[in-house]
């Protein structure tokens, strides 16, 4: 019984312990809500640099660069260009849509 009691207050410390280092991680950066825009910057920065890549791939399709793409591959790279919700794209599917229609050696 008292090891019971022991181990539940050794492992409400060690918890402690954590909320404690996190919060001055927290404070030292500036605050959660510092921390929180930093991190939408970065986010918006990483969807700018995809838009860039979806709005290059358009346009090569429609000057006929690269062979044509099938209808769903072009409607997903226009409403992640559009900014529409929940269209983006990840880095991986993007490369592999890329690789699908260039030659390796464009990459």
């Amino acid at each position: 019984m008292r090891l019971k009691i022991a181990v539940a207050i050794k492992k409400i410390i060690r918890g402690l312990k954590k909320s404690h280092i996190i919060a001055k991680g927290n404070k030292d950066r500036g605050g959660l809500a510092r921390r929180h825009l930093i991190r939408h910057i970065r986010q918006q920065g990483i969807l700018g640099e995809k838009i860039k890549v979806a709005s290059s791939m358009l346009h090569d399709w429609r000057m006929g660069f690269i062979k044509s793409p099938i209808p769903a591959e072009v409607e997903r790279f226009e409403s992640m260009v559009r900014k529409e919700e929940g269209a983006t794209l990840t880095w991986t599917e993007i490369h592999s849509i890329q690789k699908k229609y260039w030659d390796e050696g464009n990459i």
